[in-house]
């Protein structure tokens, strides 16, 4: 594969490959648990997977009623 600036593919970070990582005299480092936290999932929709339970209960105990044998009518034409 040809590359346009003339780099090597496998060398293509040799320049800086072994430079100091760059710290901040200003800002003390991050903790990596708080790093860590960054990219931890997040509720988006405050309250939404409240509301999927909810409607799980719900239709679980919707059916639980519709099965046979519980005296409950199962939404068929019964006469």
């Amino acid at each position: 594969m040809s590359d346009i600036y003339n780099i090597k593919t496998t060398n293509k970070y040799e320049d800086i490959i072994h430079l100091q990582h760059p710290t901040s005299a200003n800002h003390p480092q991050m903790p990596i648990e708080d790093r860590a936290a960054q990219f931890s999932p997040f509720a988006a929709l405050t309250g939404h997977e409240d509301a999927i339970r909810e409607t799980q209960r719900r239709m679980e105990e919707r059916f639980r009623k519709m099965e046979p044998g519980n005296g409950e009518k199962t939404g068929e034409n019964e006469e």
